[in-house]
């Protein structure tokens, strides 16, 4: 046991929560966020959890790791402080002016990590895939992305030794995370240490497909991603002993993606990678051009891939960022050089006293870490805040649970070493943007700077009661995933889409949460890419400038605001800019088309011969001065150029902000109607108003025994579901 001393709420503390009603964001929607993904079935109470069960479970979970620590270090516990203390604590939490993150929300308070450690509470991970330590790298990072957390990783370019396996040997899988971990550590030690046997896998021991995983949700996917894993993985290593032009960072990251690939298909939750290289490493610039590496699609899309800047003639290759972003949205832009600085452009450069030695970022780019460490992070909410002093007070409590939770270990020796030494947390804000829009720049500075202050000092009190160092960095902006839609707001310093938005969420059939939304009246349809699952759609209101009215200068602005007067760690954003080619629609004369469509009849002579050539040919593309033509799937797609574009000053905004950032990345604002189902569909506020009114109050007494259920992959506004190049 990780924890064996417990804290509990006081009964007049879980009565006036019981009482209280929660204020959920977007129309409802935010409610559903929130019973899909958080709310677990609890056996000891008989019931499903509402939102001030999850309260009770995450506020008696932080209190009790303290508690525990505490006892187990003989350090006094007041008793009739802390119940005065946690009681704040948790009336702040209820009303959504803090939130911790997704996995907080999902496993704070459990037996899982009372009996596990603390590492499926945690946000993001970094590694280093080096030569000689090629397997435990792997294996290290797998077992993390199991227990969800995203894991960001270096291929680093040094000497790997490969020889062909001597021998073989059979080898058990068993039914656990860390078995399946392992085997794929024995597999690739078989070929990395000199003279060792070939594992041959028995994977009988693994429970087959559709059997709930226990304790940590979700469905049993069977063995048969591993056995793909595996495969592949001797494929590769063979590929590289016979292939000269097969390079280490090209198989190191390979085999990273594959892992991350095998983890979303077992059906755990949510998982997400981030690859960094050298801004000067060809072989890793082009690892997702798919005309050049089309073997790769099948694994590529697993991870965001960055260009790490870390010398001062990194930066004049800027522009090989620059024009491949234009074509794919990537790579993101790290610049190594200013980790080891908190807040950029302030006089202390270092806020603990101590110089951060991190080399790598987390998958969303907002926690600079090192090697095998692990970093927690929450959000705070100033625009549900009734004043700045009452977030200020968020800012104490968030503060004190990202703290609390880095006296719990996890269950891996080399993690616990660095988070040991470096107590490194993440205090975030949602709704950045409208903030600034509501209140001013001017005053949000001095709000951002009094904040800071104040995590600074909760982090010194928090840490020195538990006799512990300061964190190394406490704060951040991190991109924000389902909790932002649970109070209404947008994640981190981004836009809205939309203002008005139709929301789609895709859901298995068989989820206890379906018969609610039917009976409600949410319009749903089966999903194209999976006949069992179902997509529902919400109407949402999103307050706010809409993101394609912000020019990329602003947005650039924005992150060097934030960056210099609030994250010590790092800032994760994403910069939109207008696309050279704007999406008109499909040609067709199809009248049921679902998406956009334009007559065949509406163009002149010239277009029209272009499109009959491109039919007939079944492919082909199309360019002149206004136009363009592509053939995608069995559609025409058509483009006018918009002259307003913003493509040719990538490299300028590049220029501009990369000295004074740690990490960016860029991607076009996307099409409306360019894939079917989108997660975000702009919509008009009559059409808005119609489906609000159309939808009925849930009733939630129709569900039950669910154990919560994560968006795979990304859960912003670009995708939800791997599409291949049309993703």
């Amino acid at each position: 046991m990780y924890v064996s001393e417990f804290f509990t709420l006081n009964e007049a503390t879980v009565a006036m929560l019981q009482r209280m009603n929660p204020d959920f964001g977007y129309d409802g929607f935010g409610e559903v966020v929130f019973a899909r993904t958080y709310s677990r079935f609890n056996h000891y109470l008989g019931k499903q959890e509402s939102w001030a069960d999850v309260v009770i479970r995450v506020v008696n979970g932080v209190f009790s790791i303290r508690k525990d620590w505490y006892v187990k270090n003989r350090i006094d516990w007041n008793e009739s402080f802390w119940q005065d203390f946690a009681r704040q604590f948790a009336i702040s939490l209820f009303k959504m002016e803090w939130m911790p993150p997704g996995r907080g929300l999902w496993a704070m308070g459990t037996s899982f990590i009372y009996e596990r450690g603390s590492m499926s509470l945690y946000n993001c991970a970094y590694t280093e895939i080096r030569g000689d330590t090629f397997a435990e790298d792997i294996e290290w990072m797998m077992d993390s992305l199991m227990l969800g957390v995203g894991v960001g990783f270096k291929p680093v370019r040094d000497v790997l030794n490969v020889t062909a396996p001597v021998g073989e040997y059979l080898y058990i899988i068993p039914d656990t995370k860390e078995g399946w971990a392992h085997a794929v550590r024995q597999r690739i030690e078989a070929f990395t240490i000199p003279g060792a046997k070939y594992p041959n896998f028995d994977f009988s021991q693994i429970r087959p497909e559709g059997v709930p995983i226990k304790g940590f949700g979700g469905l049993a996917s069977g063995p048969a991603p591993l056995l793909k894993l595996l495969d592949f993985i001797t494929e590769c290593f063979k590929r590289y002993m016979s292939d000269p032009k097969y390079d280490v960072v090209r198989l190191k990251t390979d085999i990273a993606n594959a892992v991350g690939v095998c983890v979303v298909a077992g059906n755990v939750r949510r998982s997400a990678e981030i690859a960094m290289g050298a801004i000067d490493d060809e072989v890793f610039m082009d690892l997702k051009d798919y005309k050049k590496n089309p073997d790769r699609m099948s694994i590529g899309w697993m991870s965001n891939n960055t260009a790490v800047c870390s010398k001062d003639e990194d930066f004049l290759l800027l522009d090989q960022i620059a024009k491949r972003v234009v074509v794919r949205g990537e790579p993101g832009l790290a610049n190594q050089m200013n980790f080891a600085y908190g807040r950029i452009g302030k006089k202390k450069k270092y806020p603990s006293g101590r110089k951060d030695r991190a080399t790598g970022l987390n998958p969303c780019g907002e926690i600079t870490l090192e090697h095998r460490e692990t970093c927690n992070v929450v959000e705070t909410c100033p625009t549900r805040c009734a004043s700045p002093e009452v977030w200020h007070n968020a800012c104490l409590y968030a503060t004190f649970y990202a703290s609390t939770v880095s006296l719990l270990p996890t269950h891996q020796p080399s993690t616990n070493a660095v988070v040991n030494r470096n107590r490194r947390i993440g205090v975030s804000i949602v709704d950045g943007a409208y903030w600034i829009q509501t209140h001013g720049l001017h005053r949000v500075t001095r709000y951002l700077r009094t904040g800071y202050r104040v995590v600074r000092d909760t982090n010194k009190w928090a840490n020195g009661e538990a006799g512990v160092p300061t964190a190394i960095k406490v704060t951040t902006i991190k991109p924000g995933g389902t909790v932002p839609k649970l109070v209404g707001g947008v994640g981190g310093i981004g836009f809205p889409t939309f203002n008005y938005t139709l929301r789609r969420m895709r859901i298995a059939a068989n989820n206890p949460l379906v018969p609610v939304l039917v009976r409600a009246g949410v319009p749903n349809e089966p999903c194209v890419h999976d006949d069992k699952t179902l997509v529902f759609s919400f109407p949402m209101y999103q307050r706010g400038k809409p993101a394609q009215k912000v020019s990329l200068w602003e947005q650039a602005f924005n992150l060097i605001t934030f960056q210099r007067e609030w994250a010590d760690n790092a800032v994760s954003n994403t910069l939109y800019f207008k696309p050279k080619w704007k999406f008109e629609g499909l040609i067709s004369d199809n009248p049921y088309e679902p998406r956009a469509h334009l007559s065949f009849k509406a163009f002149n002579k010239n277009l029209r011969e272009k499109i009959i050539i491109m039919r007939e040919a079944g492919r082909g593309t199309y360019e002149n001065d206004k136009h363009k033509l592509v053939f995608e799937g069995e559609d025409i797609l058509l483009y006018t150029v918009n002259p307003d574009h913003e493509e040719d000053i990538i490299r300028d905004v590049l220029a501009h902000i990369a000295p004074v950032i740690k990490s960016c990345s860029f991607l076009p604002h996307s099409d409306v109607g360019a894939y079917p189902q989108m997660p975000e569909e702009g919509i008009t506020q009559k059409q808005y108003k119609k489906l609000v009114k159309s939808i009925k109050p849930f009733d939630w007494t129709l569900f039950s025994n669910s154990d919560g259920e994560d968006e795979r992959y990304c859960t912003g506004t670009s995708c939800e579901v791997q599409l291949g190049e049309k993703k």
